[in-house]
């Protein structure tokens, strides 16, 4: 049996074309050794540091290359033995070193599991697991503080220069990141205690209510008229009004129905999704609901629904989705009852009627109802109950009314509901009037 004796020269350049010289073998970055020099095959690949570091992933990956690739003292010889190819270096120092890798790497995929864990005890918000998983982020992030000064501890002092970029890198990193989470945290605050912006934000989130509805009636009507239904004699037994729908249209009377089942609950923080009766309005409470309008504007549905299908956006949506569809409508619509399975299993369906025309409604008025819950206090809303007299400071009608004197109508059929803010700003409920005579 022979043995080579390989020696680090020190230092070495970390340019892009840099050239190491462990020995008399020449390493180039993405150069792979002859096969018959070294008993496998590996490619070295060498950064240059030209920007600083934007993430702790990203520094995780470059500290790693420099700790594997770092030079030793001139006296630090290794046996090689032939038999065990390029696996086969024994001393005491190489092995401390490998199993310190090995720490490492454990303690980070653990701290990115408890990471991802803390992340989805936001959606459903659950502050139990969110303690625990914070707890277990730090723990592993104190470990990976231990493995560094133990790391620093072992290696010449001439070495320990080489994580000088990376510490420093860290040192800036770290102000920025808690000047962003500051910034991020003002902003929920500015928006939350700036009336005229929190009433701009729900005005605009209602109008989307309004948008979502009627597109998703539109649908539905189109539907009917595909299968050939009496529309009028539909609505009537499905919304249960008594006004003559063969005068007014049956749209108005099937948006007056969709919006009474999607709001139904909405005075609750979670739409009585879950079974508690209380309801909360803490400070913490009102910034996650905004942190959450926020997050949900730029974040794609479909995405959502697929990546986390039992959040509480998730969950809402199939409750709401069987509430409005009933078996028998869905039926006749689609010809089985293949999507109302799919969600009492918990599934979302892909079809576009579902995630399209339903999701796009039951986002807004998710959205709507978490702006209303990040506002204090909480606003109150009503609706134009039918046979009431039209009161324009809180109604809208959506009726063509012959003149402008609506003194002899009164409220057939609410058609969506109505808020008063809390700084007295009232959003109108819109309600169809008929004749006094037709109710």
């Amino acid at each position: 049996m022979s043995s080579f004796v390989f020696q680090y020269s020190n230092p070495y350049d970390m340019g892009p074309d840099a050239t190491i010289f462990p020995g008399v073998y020449p390493l180039k970055p993405n150069k792979i050794l002859n096969r018959n020099n070294c008993g496998g095959s590996f490619g070295i690949r060498i950064r240059k540091i030209n920007n600083m570091s934007n993430s702790f992933s990203e520094l995780i990956h470059r500290v790693i290359p420099s700790c594997l690739f770092r030079p030793y003292e001139q006296n630090d010889t290794r046996e090689y033995d032939e038999d065990q190819g390029c696996g086969g270096y024994t001393t005491k120092r190489e092995l401390e070193m490998i199993n310190l890798m090995y720490k490492v790497i454990e303690s980070v995929l653990h701290m990115r599991k408890a990471y991802a864990s803390l992340q989805e005890a936001h959606s459903p918000w659950d502050p139990y697991k969110i303690k625990l998983s914070d707890v277990a982020v730090i723990t592993e992030l104190r470990k990976l503080t231990t493995l560094t000064e133990t790391f620093l501890l072992s290696v010449p002092v001439p070495l320990r220069d080489v994580g000088t970029p990376y510490e420093s890198a860290l040192e800036k990193v770290c102000p920025k990141m808690k000047r962003k989470s500051k910034r991020r945290v003002s902003c929920s605050s500015e928006f939350e205690f700036q009336d005229q912006s929190m009433v701009e934000i729900f005005e605009a989130c209602m109008d989307s209510v309004k948008e979502g509805s009627r597109s998703f009636v539109l649908v539905l009507l189109s539907l009917m008229k595909s299968v050939n239904w009496d529309i009028t004699a539909t609505v009537e037994s499905i919304t249960s009004i008594t006004t003559n729908l063969s005068l007014i249209g049956p749209n108005h009377a099937l948006e007056s129905y969709v919006n009474r089942k999607l709001f139904q609950g909405f005075d609750h923080e979670s739409f009585y999704l879950d079974e508690s009766d209380e309801t909360l309005t803490s400070d913490e409470f009102r910034s996650e609901c905004f942190s959450q309008y926020s997050d949900m504007k730029s974040v794609d549905t479909n995405e959502l629904l697929e990546t986390l299908p039992t959040c509480q956006f998730g969950v809402f949506c199939l409750k709401k989705y069987l509430s409005v569809v009933h078996p028998k409508m869905e039926e006749s619509l689609f010809g089985d009852l293949e999507q109302r399975r799919q969600v009492l299993a918990g599934k979302h369906p892909r079809s576009r009627f579902y995630r399209e025309s339903f999701v796009g409604v039951a986002k807004a008025v998710w959205m709507l109802h978490l702006v209303a819950f990040s506002m204090d206090p909480l606003p109150s809303h009503f609706e134009g109950s039918m046979g009431v007299g039209f009161n324009p400071e809180y109604m809208e009608n959506v009726a063509r009314v012959r003149g402008r004197d609506v003194g002899g109508y009164v409220v057939g059929f609410p058609v969506s509901p109505g808020f008063k803010l809390g700084n007295g700003y009232v959003v109108k409920a819109r309600v169809y009037l008929v004749p006094k005579d037709e109710v």
